[in-house]
């Protein structure tokens, strides 16, 4: 993705939402990318790379304040070297 693509899905992402506080911001290392849900138009979907890692909700009685959900399955929490003991 080019500096003009991550420029136009800024745009795109700010119109759907209504929210001008949405900032896509490209980067070197794994991507992130945002991803509007298709039936609702309150959140999006964030995925690092190809992983999805959680959802960003838009609060529309408040347009400054969004909430990022982040689950944590016990299975990620097995991953060899996570927690050090």
């Amino acid at each position: 993705m080019d500096v003009s693509e991550v420029k136009k899905l800024d745009a795109y992402l700010k119109r759907l939402f209504g929210n001008a506080r949405i900032h896509v911001v490209p980067t070197k290392a794994e991507r992130i990318r945002v991803v509007p849900r298709l039936r609702k138009k309150d959140s999006a979907e964030v995925y690092v790379g190809n992983e999805y890692i959680g959802v960003l909700f838009f609060d529309e009685k408040d347009a400054r304040s969004s909430y990022f959900e982040l689950p944590i399955l016990a299975l990620d929490l097995d991953e060899p070297g996570l927690l050090k003991e």
